[in-house]
């Protein structure tokens, strides 16, 4: 809420004690009334390098190789009631993953930790979807045996990882993941060498496959090991394949290889795919030349259909197979996909969940593709965008953005402000305010006190739970607000520079979920009420006011009165001027806005109140409530997409959403 953080730290903006060094801006003719100073938009949050759909929900996680994570709504892209959506976003798995995957409440990455290539530090990351909107890292286990990381596959609590040992071994080991309970690090069950490097692997029904290829002779095999217990694995008679295969799908007991045979002692420039049988004895029943491809890029299964990713002299391509019950492969169809408006990636992945597929091709986003009664057809285009900053925090020329990492930026030249530094997090903080030099971030483990210019020095924590926060910088003190089943409650909490100590709770009514503080007030919301106490020493509550037909949708204090911005159940927006002084918070004036009103802030006599249009443009709107009974809009500007959260500083507005924007309020 863009509320929480307007008035965070007021009182403290207009004494300068700290800046960052100014820097030389070049001379431009002056601008009159409100206007864009600067724009500084985020990129894509992640490229699709890795994707994974394993979990009932059928929600699309997506990774790319610098170490950022997305989990994506994508099921129904066309349905107006299922507009795509970025549910939740990590980052900080890696300096580098090697691979990734997901089954259930768990997702892995292999990673190295740093960059320096004798230095790798590879690791086994845990990372905990149970709440996709706030995944979390559980554990980062080194794995100290291997020297390079080539595959990983899950099912269940069971975790397959592959690669090169330190003494050049082609390695496998299997760990038991704890997806309940305290324990973090995934436990050691098995570990063996095969003879050749691992391309790809999988786990069903007790049984685990494993697709070799060594390029240089070249040469492929499926090794097949019965799991039933994964201490001791037991291998079945493997499968040899002359030619390089590296692609694999499966639906239980059939699997499906793809890659390029050998014909005549030399590499095919035709592609193909083999059906083996695992039971009752592992065989090869059927191949099938691929034209046109050229080249396989990943494979996947779905139900009965076998999918396969390809480079063609024409573009990429999905070629859809079946398998009937001996095994016999037919091609049912070639689909062509959509050129891409840049390059493809270094990384290629095709997933299927349900009735969609979803083909990852690195800068070129994500294509899917969705069955019907005429087959596969492309139906939607997807560059995964960052969530919105979830709060702004300023303080002299520094201004942190908090979400899936912590931002900052030095904003002494407005015209050109510069990212300083970014601190990656082990989860995404829900809420941040300032505290005059500091800012505080709630996360689902507490909150933290961090200096805004040494983010990543942690000054204090509390361990508390909270949906969310607010700060008053006259008592300097900070409210957690959470809530319970019969009411909601906000713990405060006295800031210091180095600790934060816990007062006495403030019981507030049952629905209560999010507040602004200012001069020993604190105001709060539930669904159609506001809430005005006195919290300075003892607990008072001045008034309240019930909205019969609307909901607010954030909310700043002055010293006279309260601004709100709220909805109808059309999502229409209002700007509501109320009297600070009465019981019953009476109305003053209002305007229709022409967003959703989704942050306000206030300076003086003019509020700005950003949102979105029903088109779906972000934009802010200055309103001026000189007149508090006819406050009116004397400002409309386009702002950064997706705009969130608002601060001011001096003349200036901050608003962040999908990045930083800076407007002049004169």
């Amino acid at each position: 809420m863009g509320s929480l953080i307007s008035w965070a730290a007021t009182s403290e903006l207009f004494n300068p004690v700290f800046s960052l060094p100014k820097l030389k801006a070049k001379p431009a003719a002056p601008v009159s009334g409100p206007h864009t100073i600067a724009r500084a938009e985020w990129p894509p949050a992640i490229i699709p390098d890795f994707a994974s759909v394993a979990n009932p929900q059928g929600f699309s996680l997506f990774c790319d190789e610098f170490g950022r994570m997305s989990i994506v709504d994508i099921r129904r892209p066309g349905n107006p009631k299922t507009p795509v959506k970025v549910m939740g976003e990590l980052s900080g798995l890696g300096k580098r993953v090697f691979d990734f995957t997901s089954f259930g409440p768990r997702a892995y990455a292999l990673v190295a930790l740093n960059s320096d290539p004798a230095d790798l530090q590879l690791n086994l990351v845990t990372i905990n979807v149970t709440n996709f909107a706030a995944p979390s890292v559980v554990s980062k286990m080194p794995l100290r045996d291997y020297a390079e990381f080539t595959a990983i596959t899950s099912n269940n609590d069971l975790v397959c990882v592959a690669g090169t040992s330190l003494s050049g071994e082609n390695l496998v080991t299997l760990y038991q993941s704890p997806i309940k309970g305290k324990a973090a690090e995934p436990s050691l069950l098995a570990s063996f060498s095969v003879p050749y490097p691992v391309a790809a692997m999988d786990v069903q029904d007790r049984t685990m496959v494993i697709l070799q290829c060594a390029p240089q002779a070249p040469i492929s095999q499926l090794d097949i090991y019965n799991i039933a217990y994964p201490r001791s694995p037991v291998a079945k008679e493997p499968i040899k394949l002359e030619g390089e295969f590296k692609r694999l799908a499966r639906v239980r007991s059939t699997v499906v290889v793809s890659g390029r045979p050998m014909i005549n002692d030399r590499l095919a420039n035709a592609c193909e795919s083999r059906t083996i049988f695992l039971d009752p004895s592992p065989r090869v029943v059927s191949s099938l030349t691929l034209e046109p491809l050229t080249s396989v890029l990943s494979s996947t299964a779905q139900r009965d259909r076998f999918l396969v990713l390809g480079e063609t002299k024409q573009g990429r391509k999905v070629l859809s197979l079946v398998a009937d019950k001996t095994g016999h492969l037919t091609r049912e169809q070639v689909v062509n996909l959509p050129a891409p408006k840049g390059s493809y990636g270094q990384h290629a992945n095709i997933v299927a969940k349900d009735r969609n597929i979803y083909v990852c091709s690195g800068w070129a986003g994500v294509e899917m593709l969705t069955g019907g009664k005429e087959g596969w057809t492309p139906a939607y285009t997807y560059s995964i965008p960052r969530l919105p900053a979830s709060g702004v925090a300023s303080w002299n020329n520094m201004v942190v953005l908090g979400g899936s990492d912590l931002k900052l930026y030095d904003i002494s030249n407005p015209d050109k402000p510069s990212l300083v530094s970014t601190q990656d997090l082990p989860t995404s903080v829900k809420a941040i305010v300032g505290a005059g030099s500091y800012v505080l971030c709630l996360s689902k483990d507490g909150v933290a006190l961090r200096k805004m210019d040494s983010l990543a020095n942690i000054a204090a924590t509390l361990k508390t739970q909270g949906s969310q926060l607010c700060y008053d910088s006259v008592i300097q003190k900070a409210f957690v607000i959470s809530e319970q089943e019969k009411k909601s409650v906000a713990q405060r909490v006295k800031v210091y520079s180095n600790k934060l100590e816990v007062e006495k709770t403030i019981d507030l009514p049952k629905g209560v979920n999010r507040g602004v503080a200012l001069g020993g007030y604190m105001l709060c919301a539930a669904l159609n009420d506001l809430y005005l106490y006195g919290v300075a020493d003892n607990v008072e509550q001045f008034s309240t006011r019930h909205f019969e037909n609307l909901a607010p949708r954030d909310f700043a204090l002055t010293d006279d009165y309260v601004l709100a911005t709220f909805v109808d159940q059309q999502t229409k927006g209002f700007f509501l001027v109320l009297s600070k002084d009465n019981k019953d918070m009476h109305v003053l004036g209002s305007v229709d806005l022409p967003h959703d009103g989704t942050a306000v802030a206030v300076q003086g006599k003019r509020a700005i109140t950003a949102g979105r249009t029903p088109d779906g443009k972000s934009i802010a709107v200055i309103v001026d409530f000189t007149t508090p009974s006819a406050p009116k809009i004397v400002a409309t500007l386009p702002v950064v997409e997706s705009a969130s959260a608002i601060s001011i500083k001096d003349r200036m507005a901050i608003v962040v959403g999908r990045g930083l924007e800076l407007l002049s309020l004169m």
